[in-house]
Formats: structure tokens, C-alpha cells, sequence
């Protein structure tokens, strides 16, 4: 039985990939080559951080601690709009400064901390660690360990990086693969295994990542992350994968991405690490999140106007990206709710997105770790994604 588990275990590694990423987690840090394209900065609470060229290190005071959320906006920032008006304007001036520009919030990842993320297998090849949570805390989804070695578990379970084998009527096609991406089922497999051998190597060289403050939105068909986007949804994962590696814009320096389902568990843990949240409140997220459930106020335009959501079915809509506090942990608004946020990860032949939607009941476990599935083309106003930024 076991030699059986195993030769099926191998063809699957030789179906979803070919090229075989071989180093140990430890053998990282001497293939990054230096960078004059990163400053760093001391933050409020007294660590280091790195600063891509082309963003600015807030200094909104409560936006410069790293436990509570360090920020970073993309351009040049005027602060003295916000630091020198009173606290009626202070309020309007840094809505209309949030609105304007895309913002991240800095992931610290502690050197011993990085093998919580991925693992390695046998064939060295890179495999995201991927968690499933309850109240008490968390197990692991569909992986192992064996010998300092990864298993990951196939077929119809979650796992990444890849593209799944499909089962039945709806695989992905190769036709759809190449009008949209103008790739091949292999090609796209291979863009994702590249792109997180680089997230891992960026992690370790830098000791983070960033995620985008706001879900991702659109703005003139372009992907944004900025305060009181409303247009957050019915963009299908090859238009959000294609539309979030721009974000970046002509920079050189750093990759944009959507967030990878292991770094989505990692910011878990690190908002429970840091006493935003706890293990029950990511369980069951009504209390910081928009979902049926909940009740909060929110600010309807940049003008500093406000409404109220209630609760209950009839009332579950939408907010704009990041206009209520009650939506907002370390930082970072609607991780918890608003739209279900799709991710690189994968379960089978789908893409997987997690956090819940307003449409769903948070004590219905659809909450900030809740994952499913939908296909590589599907459409829906339920589903939005959120960015990642990694340095080079």
C-alpha cells in the first residue's frame, strides 16, 4: 500500500511540475542579490523596516508601529495637510490622503517563523504550509511532515504552489488559458512555482512581506489599493492575477501579487501573535468583520459622511475598501468579510479565496480563515482578492 501511495505521490509531483526548484531552507539567503533600490527605517516601536523605492514610511502616528500595523503609501507624501489641522480636519485630510494613494501594511516574519510557511519535499520542491482553524487554534490542511520533509496531500484538497489535475467537466481549458493569459496549462503551472520561490527567497531576505492594507480594487481597469474603492468585485482570477502583477507599475524593484493562502494563515497568526485578534475571534469574525451578523457605522464618501449597516440578510451590501474602523485589525480593513478575497492557492483544478463575504453569517464559520473554491474564469460580486508587495 505504501509503494502505491508513493508511485501515484510522484506522478502527481511529474504532472504539476517539471521543473524541480532544488534547495534546502537554509540555502536561501546568499541567492538575493544586494539592493540599493530598499531604504530602511527605525518604526515607533523600535524595529527595522525595509522601504521600497517609490513609497513613503507613514508618519500618521498611529501607522508607524510594526505590532500595530506599519504603513507604507506609494509616491511622494505631503504630511503637513494632516499634521498640522485640528481633529475635525485631520479626519477629512486623511480620508482624501488614503484615498489617493495605494497603501500595504508591513508582515514581520521571524527567522524561525519562516518554516511555518512552506516546507520542502523530497524532490526540493517548494510547498506552501497551509492551516485550518477552530477556536483553540490551528491544524494542519492537507499536508505533513516526514524526515524534514513536506507531503502534501492530492486530488481534491488544498495545497499550493500549482494548478490542480481536474476531475471532472470543469477543467480549466487550455483554450481559455491561452485567450486570457496567453499561457499553456504547464506554463501558468511554472509562473506560479517561479513566483513563490520568490516570495520565499524575498521573506527571508527581508524578514516579511507586505499586504495590501484594502482589497484590491479597480479604478479606469486598473488594480488598486486605496480607502473607499467600491468597485472591489466580479473580476474573475485571470483578470485579478493579471491586473495585481501591474500594480507595480515600471518598477523594478519589487513584485505585486495576489496574497498566496499560506501568507493569508500567516497573517493570521501574526494579528493573534500580536493580541489584535484571537484564535475565537478569527473563528468567528462578526466583531471585526462586515457580514450579515454585524453592525457598524462606515463612512459613505470621502467627504467624512457616515451610515449605518445593520444586521440581518436584507441589509448585507458591500462597503466601500477600508471605510469603518469596526472592519480594521493591525491596520488592515475587511481581512474579515465585505468580499470573499481570492488568493494563489489552489484546490484541485479551482483557485481558492478566503475571509467570508457581507453576504455570509461570520457564526456560520465563513469567517476571516474561511476558504473554498470557484473557477479560474468565474465572475461574481462576492469575490473580490487583496495584493501582496515583496521586495527584490
Amino acid at each position: 500500500m505504501i509503494i502505491i501511495t508513493m508511485l501515484i505521490y510522484s506522478i502527481f509531483i511529474k504532472f504539476i511540475s517539471t521543473k524541480k526548484i532544488t534547495f534546502k531552507s537554509n540555502e536561501l539567503s546568499h541567492l538575493i542579490p544586494e539592493t540599493t533600490n530598499v531604504s530602511y527605517v527605525e518604526s515607533s516601536d523600535g524595529k527595522t523596516v525595509p522601504i521600497p523605492e517609490g513609497y513613503t514610511a507613514s508618519k500618521i502616528e498611529e501607522e508607524t508601529s510594526v505590532n500595530g500595523g506599519f504603513v507604507i503609501y506609494e509616491g511622494n507624501i505631503n504630511w503637513n495637510s494632516v499634521e498640522n489641522s485640528d481633529i475635525q480636519d485631520r479626519k477629512k485630510e486623511l480620508l482624501k490622503l488614503q484615498s489617493n494613494y495605494n497603501q500595504y501594511v508591513w508582515i514581520p516574519v521571524e527567522k524561525e517563523a519562516i518554516n511555518s510557511i512552506y516546507g520542502v519535499d523530497s524532490n526540493g520542491k517548494l510547498w506552501g504550509k497551509l492551516y485550518s482553524y477552530a477556536v483553540e487554534g490551528k491544524t494542519n490542511q492537507d499536508w505533513s511532515m516526514l524526515n524534514d520533509n513536506i507531503y502534501v496531500k492530492f486530488g481534491n484538497n488544498y495545497f499550493e504552489p500549482g494548478l490542480g489535475l481536474g476531475f471532472n467537466s470543469n477543467i480549466v481549458s487550455e483554450m481559455t488559458l491561452k485567450m486570457q493569459l496567453n499561457k499553456n496549462r504547464q506554463e501558468l503551472i511554472s509562473e506560479l512555482e517561479q513566483t513563490y520561490y520568490q516570495t520565499i527567497k524575498s521573506i527571508k531576505k527581508y524578514g516579511g512581506f507586505y499586504i495590501g492594507r484594502y482589497e484590491t480594487g479597480i479604478q479606469d481597469d486598473i488594480a488598486v489599493i486605496k480607502k473607499m474603492n467600491e468597485n472591489l468585485s466580479n473580476q474573475s482570477w485571470i483578470q485579478m492575477y493579471q491586473k495585481t502583477q501591474k500594480l507595480r507599475g515600471e518598477k523594478d524593484n519589487i513584485i505585486t501579487s495576489m496574497i498566496w493562502s499560506s501568507l493569508w494563515d500567516y497573517t493570521i497568526d501574526w494579528l493573534v501573535k500580536t493580541g489584535a485578534q484571537t484564535y475565537s475571534t478569527i473563528y468567528l469574525s462578526d466583531t471585526w468583520g462586515n457580514y450579515t451578523n454585524s453592525q457598524f457605522e462606515y463612512y459613505a464618501d470621502i467627504d467624512g459622511n457616515t451610515l449605518k449597516k445593520n444586521t440581518g440578510s436584507s441589509n448585507a451590501k458591500t462597503i466601500p475598501a477600508g471605510s469603518s474602523e469596526y472592519t480594521k485589525s493591525n491596520n488592515i480593513y475587511d481581512l474579515a468579510g465585505n468580499v470573499n478575497e481570492l488568493t494563489l492557492g489552489c484546490y484541485a483544478q479551482y483557485f481558492t479565496y478566503r475571509g467570508g463575504s457581507y453576504a455570509s453569517s461570520a457564526t456560520e464559520e465563513m469567517s476571516c480563515a474561511y476558504r473554498n473554491y470557484q473557477s479560474i474564469s468565474n465572475e461574481t460580486i462576492r469575490v473580490g482578492s487583496r495584493a501582496i508587495l515583496l521586495l527584490k
